[in-house]
Formats: structure tokens, C-alpha cells, sequence
């Protein structure tokens, strides 16, 4: 009979090198492995697989035995009439349950971990799946098979009863974490930066992986602040820099999530500053997945708006979005919270962002809701101003220098952020929304929202992050006032369908002009007489198609002209709608009244 190998503690050496004193590099060593040089090659085995494992010191129940060999389970077999004990191989390795991980909602997932020896190298293999699969011996064959899983399909049940029962047997010595499903803020107030820091992360939705790939860091916080230093004369070009180090504020205020909307020509510099505002989290560059695109579904952007709790989402030219999901996201942003949806599909998935866009239109001509000029902070001024080469160059060198050194700031934010005290920051959260109220309701509105930027700003230069400080207050009104103008979008609506009726009298029908020919372009809308007093109702589709072409939709402005007493109100549905006969059709058309639309008297 064979002696046993004192090495590997069996006959076959089926672990260890025959050969006496093997070479051990550091690397094995740490591993427990043993090398030998062969004619075939470098052959890695293993002195201890269960010390590799990690389990070396682990409680194995009845009647379980686990060998370098494999796992076997004793059994009473008849011989000769007698029941006695037989051992039962069900793996032809070690295989271990070796951690679990617990996300936020108590889901479970397991790592399997087991000795692979397939390629004749054994080595240790480690899989994650979630508990549902580890439960159920067929359903983790299926799943890990592949990878070399030494359990065949018909010891699967015995498979799954012994995983659990070791599981079972070792409470409290195999290894838990925590497991996140978002990057950002999690429910034990640690903020999760990049994956592994401080937990590991699983996104629900295959979708997110990508986007989570992004959020990396590279170079230093010096470079990076050397590197946006120019930026300082460049204040529109800061604001969504702000936004990104705003957005995990939000949960320290209790403010609700919000919309940084650049807008204005394309070769301004928009999507520039767009990379400065991502560079404050990961990667910055043109491939980057923080930076979506509007080219996608209302899922598609629920995805990123969910994957970071209290990181910016980042969306780029809304030229490119499908109709109506402009309008879909605007109003759905601040609601915290996604669709509802069945069948499987991502349901009511929450968030905390400030989203930053861009475009060459402002986002709020596409919304249909009129409480979105509140959520919606926009800039219409060149992010790099209109400075030609100088512009040209100094976008360039923020771009190198952003793409060499990212992804330290928003920590050291963060870090800086858990160390703060709440009540004060809301404190002066509320004196900074107080010098941007403005004048009107809608800017009152959005103060509170702007005001997160603002504090933001003044935090980052306190904490020596971004190297000046933020501009003055009257510069941050002035970047937005010219919005402040555009929030009435329902008197500037009706100024743009006076100036068409103004251009077309010719195509308004009158009843006391019922024999002229209607025009080559057909009637745009008619002529209404109340004694001496004229008024104008407008077709309802040429108008909704003039305003479009003018980047206003119908539906976004036409109750606030109801408000103003700006067109007559309907007793029907919609309330804006009449129905009048033009040239002896009836027709549905949007009346308006002289305190809207002046045409004189009939007698001019």
C-alpha cells in the first residue's frame, strides 16, 4: 500500500507535486499552492484546498466529510443484509458558501466558491448569485456550470442541502456585507463614490452597469483644481460644475430634485461644460457613460436618474429626444420617484439628483406643464461666452486637464459633507434664497432650488476644493434673469401670435367678407365683432404649429392665458376650445380677447 503524502494527505498526490521541495514564489505561497517545473509545464496545486477556500477552520456537519478530493455524505447501504455506512461523493471538489451579501431591501445573494480543476491548474474559483439560484442545487448547476462547478445535475439536491447546511453550521463565521444597489447615499449614511467604496454594487437593472462603470477616479485633486482654475471668468460654464457638487446636498435640505437646463447655439461650449460638471464624479471624456443621452426612452432615463442617490444625472442635447419626453422627464424629475409600471418592469424607482441638460432650445419650450418654469433652472448665456479662439482655448486646456486628473473632487466633498451639521446648512440654505427671490413668483419659486447651487459653491471654495470662489450674487441673478423674463411664457406666447396675425390679416375670414376667397395658405382664424370692439379667434392647429416653430407649445402657455384673461374661456372641454364657423365651416379655434390681441375698431 501506497503511504499517504504528508503533503496533500492522500495516495494519488492528486493536490501536491510528487516531486520533494517544490519552488514556492510569493504568490503561491500566499495562496497555499505548490509549483514544479515538468516537461508539460508549470503545474499549480494545492497543499490545503480548504485553506484556500478560506475554510479551513469551518464546522463540517454530519454526516458530511470535505476532502482535497471532493464533498461526500455518508449513507446506510444494505450489504449482505446489514445496513452499513457508505461515503457518497457529490463533488469532485470543495465547494463552500464563502460570504452573503445583504442589500437595503433584505434581498440576499451568495458567493460559491469552489476548487476548479478542469484546466489541470487547479485554482480557486468565486461566484456571486442571488439566493434564489443558491437555494436550489439545479438552478446553481445551470448558472455555474459553466465556469466548472464539479457537481453534475443528478447530485444537485444533495448540493443544495449541503450549501445550506453549512451555512447553517457556521453562523456568525462566514463573512456578510453589505451590498448596494445605487451609487450615492445609503441608508446607513455612508455615500458610495465608486464601486467598492465603501460597499460593493449590484444595480438592479442590467441597464445601469454601464453608467456605474463611469463614476472612476484618476490623477489628483490638485491637477483637477489647477485644471478648472481658468474657469473663474466663465461663471455660466460653473453653474452645472455647482449642480454636480449640489446634488448630494439635497438630502441634508430636504430640497427636492431639480433641473440645470443650458441651452443657446451649438458650438458654445454647452457639452463642455457638461464633461467639467462629470469630471467632479469619474470620467469625463467623449465616451463616458455618466454622460447620456436624450436619444433614449423615459425607462432609459429613470435608470440613470435612480443609479446615483445624490449624484448628478447628466443629459446631453435635447434636440435629439423623442416628442413629448422632454415634457415626460421635466415633470418627473422633481416627483422623486419614476413610473409606475407592472409586468416585471422597473416600478416606481426613487431618486435624488439635480439633472443637468443641454440643448440648443430651452427645455421648458418643450413642457406642456406649467409648474415646470419653477423646477427648471435655465441659462441661455454661451457657457464660454463669445470670445472666438480665446474661448476655443481655454475650453480646450480645461478639457485635457479634466480628462488627466477627475473623480476626487465629489468625494472630498462628501467627506467634508457627513462631517457638517444639518441645522446650519439649512440656515444658510434659507438666507441665500432670500437675495435670488426676484420679483416674480416663478423666480420666488426657483430660488429655493438655485439657492442649493449657491451653497454648493460657497462650500467647495471653504473646503479648499474648487480654487475661487463662488461669483457674486448679482452675477448669478443676471445669468438667470433673462429666464426670469421668459417664465411669463404666456404673455410672450400671445406676443408671438399677435406679430402672426399682424403678418397675416389677410388670412383672417370676417362675417361681413363672406364672399372673398380664402387665401392660397387657407384661414389661420376669424374676426369677432361686440359693437365697436373687435377680437380674434385663432385655428387651433396653425396655431399650435406657429408657436411650435417659434419654441412654444400650445399647451404649455394656453392656461396661463386662461388665468390672465387673455382668451375667452369655453364651457366645454378642453376650456380654451371653441367651436365657430369660419367661411361657413364649423371649426375649433382659441379666442382672444383685445387685452391680448389688438385690432383696431370695425370702423378702421
Amino acid at each position: 500500500m501506497t503511504d499517504e503524502c504528508p503533503n496533500c494527505r492522500s495516495t494519488d498526490h492528486t493536490w501536491c507535486s510528487q516531486t520533494p521541495g517544490p519552488a514556492r514564489t510569493a504568490m503561491a505561497a500566499a495562496l497555499g499552492e505548490s509549483r514544479e517545473e515538468v516537461k508539460s509545464g508549470p503545474v499549480v496545486t494545492f497543499a490545503d484546498p480548504l485553506a484556500a477556500l478560506g475554510v479551513q477552520d469551518w464546522e463540517i456537519p454530519d454526516p458530511y466529510k470535505a476532502k482535497p478530493e471532493g464533498l461526500y455524505v455518508t449513507k446506510l447501504v444494505k450489504e449482505g443484509g446489514v445496513k452499513v455506512p457508505v461515503e457518497v461523493r457529490f463533488a469532485y471538489a470543495p465547494v463552500f458558501p464563502t460570504l452573503v451579501q445583504v442589500d437595503p431591501d433584505g434581498r440576499q445573494q451568495v458567493q460559491v466558491s469552489w476548487i476548479d480543476t478542469t484546466t489541470g491548474k487547479p485554482q480557486v474559483r468565486r461566484r456571486v448569485v442571488d439566493r434564489s439560484v443558491f437555494t436550489s442545487g439545479r438552478k446553481l448547476i445551470a448558472e455555474l456550470g459553466s465556469y466548472g462547478l464539479p457537481v453534475v445535475d443528478g447530485d444537485a439536491k444533495q448540493l443544495e442541502r449541503w450549501l445550506l447546511e453549512i451555512l447553517t453550521a457556521n453562523k456568525g463565521t462566514v463573512p456578510s456585507r453589505y451590498l448596494a444597489r445605487q451609487l450615492g447615499w445609503q441608508p446607513d449614511g455612508t455615500f458610495v463614490t465608486v464601486p467598492g467604496k465603501p460597499h460593493p454594487v449590484e444595480p438592479l437593472f442590467v441597464e445601469q452597469q454601464d453608467i456605474i462603470a463611469g463614476f472612476r477616479a484618476r490623477g489628483t485633486l490638485a491637477g483637477w483644481g489647477k485644471a478648472i482654475t481658468s474657469l473663474k471668468a466663465y461663471p455660466a460654464a460653473l453653474m452645472p460644475l455647482y449642480g454636480a457638487f449640489a446634488a448630494p446636498l439635497l438630502r441634508f435640505l430636504g430640497a427636492p430634485s431639480s433641473v440645470l437646463d443650458l441651452y443657446g447655439r451649438s458650438t458654445r461650449g454647452k457639452t463642455t461644460a457638461l464633461r467639467i460638471a462629470a469630471s467632479v464624479w469619474g470620467d469625463p471624456g467623449e465616451d463616458s457613460p455618466i454622460i447620456g443621452s436624450w436619444r433614449t426612452t423615459m425607462l432609459g432615463i429613470e435608470y440613470r436618474l435612480h443609479i446615483g442617490n445624490g449624484l448628478p444625472a447628466i443629459l446631453d442635447d435635447t434636440r435629439t429626444a423623442a416628442e413629448g419626453l422632454v415634457d415626460q422627464v421635466l415633470y418627473q424629475v422633481s416627483q422623486g420617484r419614476g413610473k409606475a409600471r407592472g409586468g416585471g418592469w422597473a416600478n416606481s424607482l426613487p431618486w435624488q439628483t439635480i439633472l443637468l441638460s443641454t440643448g440648443e432650445q430651452s427645455a421648458l419650450s418643450m413642457c406642456a406643464h406649467e409648474g415646470a418654469s419653477a423646477r427648471v433652472m435655465s441659462i441661455g448665456e454661451p457657457p464660454f461666452g463669445t470670445g472666438g479662439a480665446d474661448s476655443a482655448r481655454v475650453a480646450d486646456e480645461v478639457r485635457a486637464g479634466i480628462e488627466a486628473n477627475h473623480g476626487s473632487a465629489g468625494p472630498a466633498f462628501v467627506e467634508r459633507l457627513q462631517e457638517a451639521d444639518p441645522a446650519e446648512l439649512k440656515r444658510r440654505w434659507a438666507d441665500l434664497v432670500v437675495p435670488l427671490r426676484g420679483e416674480s413668483d416663478i423666480s420666488a419659486r426657483r430660488a429655493r432650488n438655485l439657492a442649493v447651487l449657491l451653497l454648493a459653491a460657497e462650500l467647495a471654495y471653504e473646503w479648499d476644493i474648487v480654487p475661487f470662489p463662488a461669483p457674486e450674487h448679482a452675477r448669478w441673478i443676471e445669468l438667470f434673469s433673462a429666464q426670469v423674463e421668459r417664465d411669463d411664457r404666456s404673455r410672450s406666447a400671445v406676443e408671438v401670435a399677435a406679430g402672426w396675425v399682424a403678418a397675416n390679416r389677410q388670412a383672417l375670414w370676417a362675417p361681413k367678407m363672406e364672399d372673398r376667397t380664402a387665401p392660397s395658405g387657407g384661414w389661420i382664424g376669424r374676426l369677432f365683432y361686440d359693437g365697436d370692439t373687435r377680437t380674434v379667434g385663432l385655428l387651433i392647429e396653425p396655431l399650435r404649429r406657429e408657436l411650435k416653430r417659434c419654441g412654444v407649445e400650445l399647451d404649455a402657455v394656453v392656461h396661463g392665458w386662461i388665468e390672465d384673461g387673455l382668451i375667452v374661456r369655453s364651457e366645454g372641454r378642453p376650456p380654451y376650445s371653441h367651436s365657430k364657423k369660419i367661411d361657413g365651416t364649423q371649426a375649433r379655434m382659441v379666442i382672444f380677447t383685445p387685452k391680448a390681441i389688438s385690432i383696431g375698431s370695425s370702423s378702421e
